[in-house]
């Protein structure tokens, strides 16, 4: 691995850009591919799924809709027609024939004497003091009872004609079914005539041929479409099979029908092959079920058929990545020998300049970055040469101040010193050496000076108090410690000093020894004490003698 690496780090730059980039365009339309691709196959998938599974809807309620629509007009020709037959007998009763009891009896027998699907029956409202009572004019088992208390028959009585969808549970059942009624009114009698029927027993009202062609007129993709099934296998509606379906198989032998019958919602993947083709092909079907008609409504489409889009986009992907790659080659050819061709003449600049030949300078040759990069060596050329001119001029004069400086301190009778800002000793003059009797100021530097140079701690803790009072201090006398233990007395000037960023970084300052001084000043003040008091005496002997 270390050799390829370095093998790869010793090309030339045209070879690494070309290298680098068809590499990375590689790897991004690799890693592209393996991201977009299954994105797109699973949005191909979903929005075939959802196509699918929107149709399936569609078909469940248009099937609903027109069940809905017969049962709607098989009731409303029942109960319109049994107005018919209550209106024969009134009329009957209107001639004397009957008298109004006995007419409404007869007319009661007619009704009950029928029967809608397998249960269904026609019933009576009587709405004459509707709504706070409400009578079954005619049923076949609970004739004659007030239901007021019943909420749909409250709205029956309001609106006396039209459809009406309840949950009815007759004496004797556990539980309410659904079911659906018509209503027509009969206004010499106040009845309202109920044509009723259980909605388990619609699949009897309902004719498939209503809805046939609207169902098999839809398509997925090119040869996709719905089909119809009930819970046994028979088919309903299918666009080539008739009969019972349930124990076909595909091609790998798999049941698929028995497995809808059984789940009646989900979706499946099944091969398919229709009469009139060669070739078994993978099926995607997504289905639901109706339970009042047991029926098993599927929506299907052959995978090859919404995967095409997909293809169509690999094979595009693929023309694009070999457009992109030759262009990329080329291109990258193009840019790296322009640039090559610049660095070249960079380096050759800063080689002339290493020598120390200031004077090089590029001819720019465009005004893009490569242009301003030539402006900015001759620039930085013109600067350094005349900095360097300069920086040489500052060293010589550096040179002489620091001798002359060297020369002062080595040379000054006071001692200079200076400490940081934790009271080290970081500098001291030559004759530092002299004052406190060391031989080396390397013995001295690095110490700190409270510890190792003052005689008294409680002297020089009022000493930085005033420098941190004032900041400085001047004629400041301090008793400093030798290196043999005794002392000497010096007078110091001294303030803080500041580092580069204007910080203060420490205390620097003289010190003169005035240990003589001091010591003349002592024997001076003695000797007056001595005249003063021989003085004294002289007086009083003077004195005495008069006396």
């Amino acid at each position: 691995m270390s050799s390829i690496l370095v093998f790869i780090s010793n090309l030339k730059i045209r070879t690494k850009m070309l290298l680098g980039y068809v590499t990375a365009f590689i790897f991004l339309l690799i890693i592209v591919s393996l991201i977009l691709y299954p994105v797109m196959r699973r949005a191909i998938e979903a929005n075939v799924e959802s196509e699918l599974s929107n149709t399936t809807k569609t078909i469940l309620s248009m099937v609903k809709t027109s069940a809905d629509a017969s049962i709607k007009n098989y009731l409303r020709a029942i109960a319109e027609k049994n107005r018919d037959i209550v209106s024969h007998y009134y009329q009957q009763s209107q001639k004397g024939i009957l008298t109004e009891q006995k007419a409404k009896e007869e007319a009661g027998k007619a009704l009950l004497s029928q029967t809608i699907g397998k249960t269904g029956y026609i019933f009576v409202w009587n709405v004459k003091n509707a709504p706070k009572s409400i009578d079954l004019a005619v049923h076949p088992k609970i004739q004659g009872e007030d239901v007021a208390y019943v909420d749909f028959v409250q709205k029956g009585a309001q609106i006396k004609n039209g459809y009406m969808e309840y949950n009815w549970k007759n004496p004797g059942e556990e539980k309410a079914r659904e079911k659906a009624m018509y209503l027509a009114y009969f206004k010499p009698w106040n009845w309202v005539i109920a044509a009723s029927s259980y909605r388990k027993e619609f699949m009897d009202l309902i004719n498939v041929d209503y809805f046939r062609d609207s169902i098999l007129s839809i398509r997925f993709g090119k040869t996709g479409y719905p089909y119809i099934l009930d819970s046994k296998g028979n088919v309903i509606v299918h666009p080539a099979l008739t009969g019972n379906v349930y124990d076909v198989r595909d091609s790998s032998g798999r049941q698929f029908v028995q497995e809808m019958c059984k789940e009646k919602n989900g979706k499946i993947i099944y091969t398919w092959r229709n009469p009139d083709e060669k070739e078994f092909r993978k099926k995607l079907v997504i289905f639901n079920y109706i339970p009042e008609f047991d029926w098993i409504v599927a929506s299907s489409s052959y995978l090859e058929e919404f995967y095409e889009p997909l293809n169509y986009i690999r094979n595009i992907i693929v023309a694009i990545f070999v457009v992109s790659l030759v262009l990329l080659f080329l291109l990258t050819f193009g840019y790296s020998s322009y640039i090559v061709k610049n660095l070249n003449r960079l380096i050759h600049g800063f080689r002339t300049g290493s020598t120390g030949d200031l004077t090089v300078r590029i001819i720019k040759t465009s005004k893009d970055e490569f242009g301003s990069l030539s402006e900015y060596f001759n620039n930085f050329m013109e600067k350094l040469n005349a900095s360097n001119q300069l920086l040489r001029r500052e060293i010589n004069e550096r040179r002489r101040s620091e001798a002359n400086y060297r020369s002062v301190i080595e040379n000054i009778q006071d001692v200079f010193y200076r400490s940081d800002t934790q009271g080290n000793l970081v500098m001291a003059s030559p004759s530092f050496l002299s004052l406190l009797g060391y031989d080396s100021l390397d013995d001295c530097l690095g110490r700190p000076i409270g510890e190792a140079y003052y005689y008294n701690p409680e002297e020089r803790t009022e000493f930085i108090r005033q420098i941190k009072d004032t900041g400085s201090v001047a004629n400041y006398e301090l008793t400093l410690k030798r290196r043999d233990g005794t002392s000497v007395t010096v007078e110091t000037n001294s303030h803080f000093y500041l580092d580069d960023t204007g910080n203060i970084a420490g205390i620097e300052g003289t010190f003169r020894d005035i240990t003589e001084r001091k010591r003349a000043e002592e024997e001076r003040g003695m000797l007056e004490n001595r005249l003063i008091q021989a003085q004294k005496m002289e007086a009083i002997g003077t004195l005495a003698g008069g006396i």
